[in-house]
C-alpha cells in the first residue's frame, strides 16, 4: 500500500512538473530575445513603456541554458544596440522600427506588451 502511494505521488509530480519547468530557448530565440531587450531598454526609448518582464525572466532562465559563444554573441549585439544613438526624428523612429521588428514575435507569444512598465 505504501509503494502504491509513493508509485502515485511520484507519477503525480512527474506530470505537473513540466508545465512549470521553463522551456529551453533555441540559439536563434536567445539572440532575438536579447536583441529585443535591447532595444525595449535603448535609452532614448524607454520611455515609451514596453513591458519586457516576462522576456526578460525567459531570457534570464535560459542564460546559462544557451552556448557560450551565443550568449557572447548577444551582449556584443546587445552593446551595439545600446551604443547607437539618434541624433534626428528619423534616427529614433529607426530605433522603434527596429524594437518593433524584433519583439514582434514575442507580442504573438505574450512575452512582450505595449504600454506597460518597462523593466531595466
Amino acid at each position: 500500500m505504501k509503494r502504491a502511494l509513493i508509485l502515485a505521488t511520484a507519477l503525480a509530480l512527474t506530470t505537473v512538473a513540466p508545465a512549470f519547468a521553463t522551456e529551453r530557448m533555441t540559439d536563434s530565440g536567445f539572440l532575438a530575445a536579447t536583441e529585443c531587450l535591447a532595444y525595449a531598454d535603448h535609452r532614448a526609448l524607454e520611455s515609451e513603456g514596453f513591458n519586457t518582464d516576462a522576456l526578460r525572466e525567459a531570457v534570464s532562465d535560459n542564460r546559462y541554458r544557451v552556448n557560450p559563444v551565443i550568449r557572447e554573441r548577444a551582449e556584443r549585439r546587445a552593446d551595439q544596440i545600446r551604443r547607437n544613438q539618434p541624433f534626428s526624428e528619423s534616427g529614433l523612429q529607426s530605433l522603434r522600427d527596429h524594437r518593433e521588428e524584433s519583439c514582434a514575435p514575442f507580442f504573438t507569444q505574450g512575452l512582450v506588451q505595449r504600454g506597460g512598465s518597462a523593466s531595466s
